[in-house]
Parts: structure tokens; C-alpha cells; sequence
């Protein structure tokens, strides 16, 4: 008994690192992504953004939008813990639309060109690579929109509500079928014993 107490609480605790290592992965992506689609959207202006893209981007008007809206939209739905799949491949088609059409002939390393300008697909590389971690790994405990689920499931199971808090997250556990999950497991979110860990 004595033997098995240290490997229980060591799997304990690679549990809950597991649960919660998706915080600094959604931290970052979504950090980025407002910071660079809010300037797309209300500081430079997409039309703006569009004159800038190469060449070889079809359609600028209409590409310049959609990724402004998936860099600002995809960022906040990171915050909040929804639809983190589908913001992540929004990402992730923006950081491969980048890499494929302005960056790939510049080289891996990043470094800067003669009139001061970042060159080099190094950093969108590291961005896509995140986004596709959030991808595979969908919503975990930490995830707001998860959160907001259990609570519900909860309240749903008998439980007493939050005080003060419940307001202001219930809107959170609104759902959506998910193209990304598949129906046994969006049956199991709808359950009253649904738990965090099973979110989308």
C-alpha cells in the first residue's frame, strides 16, 4: 500500500499537468492573434492590409478579411475556450497561407533585410505548430467554455449554483454541434454527469 500511494499522487499530478498545460499554449496563441487582427481591423484597416499582401494571394480584398477576422475572432475564441478547434485551424491556414506565399524563400532563421523587415518563416512556423496542438487537443479543464459546462452539469445533477458567478458564466456552456466531435461524445457533453474533461 505504502508503494503504490507515491506512484498514485504522481499520476495525480501528471494528470492535472496534462489538464492544464493548454494555459500557456492558448495564452500565447491568443495574445498574438488579438494583438495582430485588432490592428488588421481597427488601426491599419483591412483595405490597407490587402494592398499589402503579394501577388500571388487570390482575391486580396476577401483574403485580407478573412484573415483579419480569423487572427481577431480565432484569438478571442482562445480566451474563451470555444470552438478552440475551429479557431486553431483558422490559425493554422493563416500561418500556412503566410509561410507558403510571403516567407518560404526567405529561409528558415529569422532575420531582418536591409530596410529593417522581419524575413524568415521561423516564427509563423512556431505559430502553426501551437494552433495545432490546440487542434488535437481541443478544450481541456482550464478552458473557460469546459468550465462552464461541468458547472452546468452540475447545477443539472442537483447541485447547489455559485453564488455571484453563475450569470456570468452560464452563457458560456451554450453548445454547438462541432463538426470535430463526434456524436457519443457530444452525447456525453448533453449528459447531466458530463465532466470538464470531456468538452470539446
Amino acid at each position: 500500500m505504502l508503494e503504490t500511494e507515491p506512484n498514485n499522487m504522481l499520476s495525480g499530478w501528471r494528470r492535472i499537468a496534462l489538464e492544464w498545460s493548454d494555459v500557456p499554449l492558448r495564452a500565447v496563441l491568443a495574445a498574438t492573434f488579438i494583438v495582430h487582427g485588432y490592428e488588421k481591423i481597427f488601426v491599419f484597416g483591412v483595405s490597407a492590409f490587402a494592398q499589402h499582401l503579394p501577388p500571388q494571394v487570390p482575391m486580396p480584398a476577401v483574403m485580407a478579411w478573412v484573415a483579419a477576422l480569423a487572427e481577431f475572432g480565432g484569438g478571442l475564441c482562445m480566451v474563451v475556450g470555444l470552438f478552440t478547434r475551429l479557431a486553431a485551424l483558422g490559425h493554422m491556414a493563416v500561418m500556412a497561407v503566410a509561410i507558403m506565399t510571403v516567407h518560404i524563400h526567405q529561409g528558415f532563421k529569422m532575420h531582418a533585410d536591409t530596410s529593417g523587415h522581419a524575413q524568415g518563416f521561423e516564427w509563423q512556423f512556431a505559430l502553426f505548430c501551437v494552433a495545432l496542438c490546440l487542434f488535437l487537443r481541443g478544450d481541456l479543464r482550464a478552458a473557460p467554455h469546459a468550465v462552464a459546462i461541468a458547472m452546468t452539469a452540475r447545477e443539472a445533477n442537483g447541485a447547489r449554483p455559485m453564488p455571484g458567478l453563475a450569470p456570468s458564466w452560464r452563457w458560456l456552456a451554450w453548445q454547438v454541434p462541432s463538426p470535430f466531435c463526434c456524436g457519443k461524445r457530444r452525447a456525453r457533453l448533453s449528459s447531466p454527469r458530463a465532466s470538464i474533461s470531456s468538452a470539446c
